[in-house]
């Protein structure tokens, strides 16, 4: 279990670093607008960018909060981790962040949902990207 652990633990570096691209092409697609009267497809493709990217932001919140849960369960003895499945369920349940029939998912489940995760923030930087480069090309 704990390998399943570690590998999502690594993978997590990666979102960082789509949130932060996210922001330098919301930010460049802005400057080259900027001089530079906006036509309907510039506006509508500007609208776009900016939604993308706040998305992307709100996965990075998300992805952060498991970096930080992922980073103490790698430093936890194997034993303990049904404990802390548990404590953490409890926990989401008090805060109401988390329905009554995602409790008590395992281990491997709770990953493949943060993978899925990183997958789709991915999903749509490429398609933040893409916007960028059709609002150029037109």
């Amino acid at each position: 279990m704990i390998n399943i652990i570690h590998l999502t633990r690594a993978s997590l570096s990666y979102y960082k670093t789509i949130d932060v691209s996210s922001s330098i092409l919301l930010l460049i697609f802005l400057t080259l607008n900027f001089f530079q009267s906006l036509s309907y497809i510039s506006s509508i493709c500007l609208i776009l960018n900016a939604i993308l990217a706040i998305i992307i932001k709100y996965y990075s919140l998300r992805l952060s909060i498991d970096k930080q849960l992922f980073n103490y369960l790698a430093e936890q003895p194997n034993e303990s981790l049904p404990e802390q499945a548990k404590a953490l369920d409890n926990s989401l349940l008090l805060l109401q962040l988390s329905s009554q029939r995602k409790i008590n998912r395992d281990w491997v489940d709770r990953c493949l949902a943060t993978f899925r995760m990183i997958k789709q923030q991915f999903i749509l930087f490429i398609l933040q990207a893409f916007i960028c480069l059709l609002n150029v090309l037109i």
